[in-house]
Parts: structure tokens; C-alpha cells; sequence
């Protein structure tokens, strides 16, 4: 759930950062938003090709002898 809430304040602030400059035009605000969220994905799909699984919950082996 972190990421994705780091992803959408990220974005937000991206979208509040280009809205306050005033100079670039929409459609390059599209562009740069557009690219911004390839380069998340491709980030995402890079982390998670290399056999760490970001969705996968932590578990914890219990030894018996911890019992």
C-alpha cells in the first residue's frame, strides 16, 4: 500500500508543480506525466523481475526449538 501511496502524492505533486509554472503547455504536461509513469512501471517491473516479490507478505520460519 506504500508505493501506491507514494506514487499517487508523487504524481499529484508533479501535476500541482507543473500547473503552478505556468509555462509549459498542457500537452507537454501530459507528455511528462506520461513518461514519469513509464519510468515508475519499468522501475516496478525491473524490482520485481529479480525474484523479490513486492506483494509477497513476510513470513517467519519458527525453529522448534523456539517452541
Amino acid at each position: 500500500m506504500f508505493p501506491t501511496l507514494a506514487g499517487v502524492l508523487l504524481l499529484g505533486m508533479m501535476y500541482n508543480l507543473l500547473n503552478l509554472e505556468g509555462t509549459i503547455t498542457p500537452w507537454w504536461q501530459l507528455v511528462l506525466r506520461g513518461g514519469f509513469l513509464l519510468l515508475g512501471s519499468c522501475f516496478f517491473s525491473s524490482v520485481s523481475s529479480k525474484g523479490t516479490d513486492v506483494n509477497k507478505p513476510k513470513t517467519f520460519k519458527v525453529e522448534e526449538s523456539d517452541r
